[in-house]
């Protein structure tokens, strides 16, 4: 309850008070978000990849904008996909980011602190460690939020309309985001003042949206899955060649131009995927036949192994940024960077300790490697 009081600014007004309250609250949230969200909500450890800072937090935030054109059809509608991406996009980077503290009255986080703390009903108990318990309520909350904040009370408004009107003339979606400023204000209120009269209208909604997740089980299974496709999507810079580049230069020990010849012939390579963003990548056999002409002496036994360990959200396929990271530490890398990679590889229990047969497998392999290499 700390953790409400502190987040609703109701708490009593004596420095101590206050004090201890957000001292139990701040524990509250670390210990929730380590327990039923994504790990990496705050951000990964991966040192020079700026991109990694909140990349949790807004891999959420990707798939919950990407579901709500669903949820706030008309909205989008009126102001097309540029435009309703940046405006929906600044709303939720406020909400998803905080979990709602300071962004939803008392009562209404009372309930979402609830189905984070307590496993939900609706939350398949099959699937286990594999799916983090507050993903899907925190996904449901926002687009609850998204809809009875903004489509349920924008739908025939004529804010709505002269937007709509906007974009059918021509105007561009940059401008259009500038205009759509007002929605963003009076979705972001109307959650903060929701009144306590329809809180049932609003629970229930949520209520509705999270049934809706959790009864086909294959496709709630594959939220976790569409998450860690949005962090490595994130990580990638996808989409935006130039801080890709960026990127790589910070992370890699590459000059431009190699990056450059890399990535060309990344996208010559037969098997890698094209198309959307969920089949872009390498995916095992592709790596293989990559390291297989790389660097014909490394153990393709141990391909696998690599490929886990580049993997970094385990989507089952690498991205560029992935890929060209893990070749950089290879072959131009440090000294420790080299033995960190090789521990990881032989490190079969994930546990930062190697068993007497990860010794004896590292041994064998340094040996085969120092014998292809002409060392006797």
């Amino acid at each position: 309850m700390s953790l409400l009081v502190a987040g609703a600014a109701a708490w009593e007004q004596s420095p101590r008070g206050e004090a201890a309250l957000e001292e139990n609250a701040f524990w509250l949230l670390a210990l929730l978000l380590e327990d039923v969200l994504d790990p990496d909500f705050f951000g990964a450890d991966v040192r020079g990849n700026l991109q990694m800072n909140n990349i949790g937090g807004l891999g959420m935030r990707g798939f919950i904008l990407e579901k709500a054109e669903v949820y706030c059809p008309t909205i989008h509608s009126s102001l097309g996909q540029e435009a309703f991406a940046s405006c929906l996009g600044a709303v939720l980077d406020k909400w998803v980011l905080s979990l709602f503290i300071g962004c939803a009255p008392h009562r209404l986080l009372e309930h979402l602190w609830d189905h984070l703390l307590l496993p939900s009903p609706y939350h398949p108990v099959e699937f286990g460690r594999r799916l983090p318990r507050g993903l899907a309520t925190i996904i449901a909350f926002g687009l609850a939020a998204l809809k009875c904040c903004g489509e349920d009370q924008l739908r025939d408004s004529q804010l709505l309309a002269n937007l709509d009107a906007q974009r059918k003339a021509g105007e561009s979606p940059e401008e259009l985001s500038l205009q759509a400023g007002e929605v963003i204000m009076m979705i972001s209120k109307s959650l903060q003042k929701w009144p306590a009269e329809e809180d049932s209208k609003f629970l229930c909604t949520v209520t509705r949206i999270l049934c809706e997740l959790a009864q086909d089980p294959d496709e709630f299974a594959s939220l976790w899955q569409e998450i860690r496709r949005q962090k490595q999507r994130i990580a990638d810079c996808a989409g935006d060649c130039d801080e890709q580049l960026m990127s790589l230069a910070r992370q890699t020990h590459f000059t431009v131009q190699e990056i450059g010849r890399l990535r060309e012939e990344i996208q010559l390579l037969p098997g890698r995927g094209r198309g959307s963003a969920a089949e872009s990548g390498l995916d095992l056999e592709t790596f293989k036949n990559l390291v297989r002409r790389a660097a014909p002496e490394f153990p393709l036994e141990l391909c696998g192994r690599l490929f886990q360990k580049l993997d970094y959200f385990g989507v089952g396929r690498l991205a560029f940024v992935e890929l060209a990271c893990g070749m950089s530490a290879l072959s131009l890398g440090t000294m420790d960077e080299k033995l960190q990679v090789c521990f990881d590889l032989f490190d079969s229990e994930g546990r930062r300790a190697l068993t007497l047969k990860d010794l004896n497998d590292l041994c064998t392999t340094l040996f085969r490697v120092a014998l292809a290499q002409g060392f006797k």
